[in-house]
């Protein structure tokens, strides 16, 4: 169980500040069940989890040391291979749903490969390839600002001061 003032990674939703944990009182709404109350970074409004049932798709924001380690590897970590063109969305929804950094940076080492490729040959880059290189960046950014205690707006610049 995670604790009031704690960072969480939460779904699709990204990082999320937990709030409280506490009890709705809403019609239809047990009175014995326990929420957290989400705050998302960056997006404002509220988002209620059950307690119980909040664990597939919510984990701890990675330590500093990770975030540190992650970043020093990333010229090691391999960008994603894309074998069939039809299923470059669900590859990257796969992806983006793994809640991984190393994944995101995979991700995002493959698309900026593609964009590279297309730019090269007189071509922009595809919505699909925009749409996840936002969300991509959007995960991987807001978790390592927190795990780094920087804004987001810095985390491009540490990154790339370690390559």
């Amino acid at each position: 169980m995670y604790k009031e003032g704690e960072y969480i990674v939460y779904g699709l939703n990204g990082v999320c500040l937990i709030e409280s944990i506490t009890t709705l009182d809403m019609k239809d709404v047990p009175k014995d069940v326990e929420y957290y109350s989400l705050i998302p970074l960056g997006q404002g409004g509220k988002i209620y989890v059950r307690v119980d049932s909040s664990q597939d798709n919510m984990r701890p924001v990675i330590s500093k040391d990770e975030a540190e380690r992650l970043i020093k590897q990333i010229d090691e970590i391999e960008a994603i291979k894309i074998t069939d063109e039809k299923s470059v969305e669900e590859l990257y929804k796969s992806c983006m749903r793994s809640y991984d950094c190393t994944e995101w940076v995979r991700l995002l080492k493959c698309i900026y490969n593609r964009k590279i490729k297309r730019i090269e040959s007189g071509k922009k880059i595809t919505a699909t390839d925009e749409k996840y290189m936002r969300l991509a960046e959007k995960a991987l950014y807001s978790e390592l600002a927190i795990a780094l205690g920087i804004s987001k707006d810095k985390v491009l610049e540490i990154i790339m001061s370690y390559h």
